[in-house]
């Protein structure tokens, strides 16, 4: 009995040994040397949120905060690490819940939370510039940052918000007509059916009218076609943050009439030049909001995406 027992503590000791030498491995092989993997605690409970850093050499140096997709988590590859340790600039990927097909996931309080607790901790261990915070996400890491541009007790300098979401109920709709298998995360996220507590097309002004920030919305005009997310999802953000400011240019807005047009794929106005060699079809500015509807799909375009963030 007692060899027994021994050969079976023997045998979980290896497991967990080989389980941690195949999780260094993939990381790896996914991450830049430079890279650490580190816990935070997380402020809203008993839980630790893991997320993937790089420290800047020097002190007050800018924050670039990537927030990871739908399906997503903290270990998912991420190019603009490389593009942020090549200008030395601070670093961090954060779990904030890991895949949005749970309660605690899908921009809850909780999320919100684990976003500002790794900021918070990138300020205090490697005094990160609060003055030059930079957040920046596709798809649900899109939706993830329009989330933290609403309700983050930090103010970033920047966000930047690719192929987002902003309504999960007309999302779910789409998802249902077009076959994709995001049904069941989306229900598994929302609390009593209510989509909107989770949406942030439907979540209260009051903080970004607040803000110095400026936010960039990309969409390629594909998605929702050849992606999952259509384009109207960042329009109609654009347009409630333009509301939130009380701006009375009609101009500034994106009309019913121009929505049609782009639905036609019809350039809307003259030519906007182009971003990363995709032609703009439709921009509209403002010193607060800026979006960019380009000749693409549901993507990101990492270089100028990158670039653009810190402009």
């Amino acid at each position: 009995m007692i060899k027994r027992i021994g050969i079976t503590a023997l045998i979980c000791i290896l497991v967990y040994i080989l389980g941690i030498y195949i999780h260094s491995r993939t990381i790896q092989q996914d991450w830049p040397s430079e890279t650490s993997e580190i816990n935070i605690p997380c402020t809203v409970d008993d839980k630790i949120q893991k997320a993937m850093v790089y420290f800047s050499s020097k002190k007050n140096k800018p924050l670039i905060v990537s927030l990871h997709t739908w399906g997503g988590n903290y270990l998912q590859r991420d190019s603009i690490s490389i593009l942020a340790i090549a200008k030395d600039y601070n670093y961090i990927h954060p779990d904030f819940r890991g895949k949005n097909n749970h309660i605690d996931a899908c921009c809850s309080d909780k999320v919100i939370s684990d976003i500002d607790d790794a900021i918070q901790f990138m300020i205090e261990e490697n005094n990160a510039n609060v003055n030059e915070i930079y957040i920046i996400g596709a798809s649900g890491g899109g939706y993830a940052t329009l989330c933290t541009y609403m309700k983050s007790k930090f103010s970033a300098k920047k966000y930047a918000s690719w192929a987002a979401i902003s309504d999960l109920q007309e999302w779910y709709r789409h998802i249902v007509l077009s076959n994709y298998n995001y049904q069941t995360d989306i229900t598994n996220c929302i609390p009593n059916n209510d989509y909107n507590s989770r949406s942030p097309l439907y979540w209260n002004n009051t903080l970004i009218t607040k803000r110095t920030s400026s936010i960039d919305l990309y969409a390629g005009i594909n998605d929702g076609n050849s992606g999952s997310v259509p384009y109207t999802h960042s329009i109609n953000f654009y347009n409630k943050i333009l509301n939130a400011h009380n701006v009375i240019d009609d101009n500034l807005y994106i009309s019913e009439k121009e929505i049609i047009q782009l639905s036609k794929q019809n350039k809307v106005h003259e030519t906007y030049g182009k971003i990363q060699n995709r032609a703009i079809i439709l921009r509209k500015k403002t010193s607060f909001v800026n979006i960019t509807i380009f000749e693409g799909g549901h993507e990101i375009l990492i270089p100028f995406a990158f670039d653009n963030l810190l402009q």
